[in-house]
């Protein structure tokens, strides 16, 4: 994605024709929390990790997210990964195992939540690039990221000046 060979859209709805069962599962858990989103917005690499592409996440869905007074949750945009666990079952990307007790693919997939401005219509495409940048970092390393770590971020996340 850094380098351009993303693309932003809205994915069709997924089959059990059509894609992997790790996939559908995230689809399916997304649906729940989003029932009135059935395509959300996404981002995709264009030329997929496991085809020799850059970018380690299939794709990246984008939810808007009304938020919650209980929670005091303000309305922001919800970014969910695909790719950091095996969404296929077939080897292309993460070793095939047959113990179904065990973590799929790294075991994760990686969330971002960002405050949504007044009147924002569309989720900046920012936090995509900095959940890809997690991933290969993932991928190169073979680091788990654990509930509670913390990563140093030297800059403002978005790149922009302050």
């Amino acid at each position: 994605m850094v380098d351009g060979s993303c693309g932003v859209g809205s994915p069709q709805t997924p089959t059990a024709t059509d894609v992997g069962l790790g996939l559908q599962a995230i689809y399916r858990t997304c649906f729940r929390l989003y029932p009135d989103q059935p395509s959300p917005l996404q981002v995709t690499a264009l030329r997929k990790f496991w085809m020799g592409g850059p970018d380690p996440l299939d794709y990246i869905y984008m939810f808007s997210n009304a938020g919650s007074a209980d929670s005091r949750s303000p309305p922001h945009w919800h970014y969910v990964t695909t790719g950091l666990s095996d969404l296929y079952g077939d080897a292309r990307l993460h070793n095939y195992s047959t113990n179904a007790e065990g973590p799929s693919g790294f075991g994760f997939e990686l969330t971002f939540r960002l405050r949504r401005e007044p009147g924002e219509k569309n989720p900046p495409t920012w936090p995509a690039h900095l959940l890809q940048s997690l991933a290969r970092y993932v991928f190169r390393s073979q680091a788990q990221l654990l509930p509670g770590d913390h990563i140093p971020w030297h800059c403002p996340l978005d790149e922009l000046p302050n």
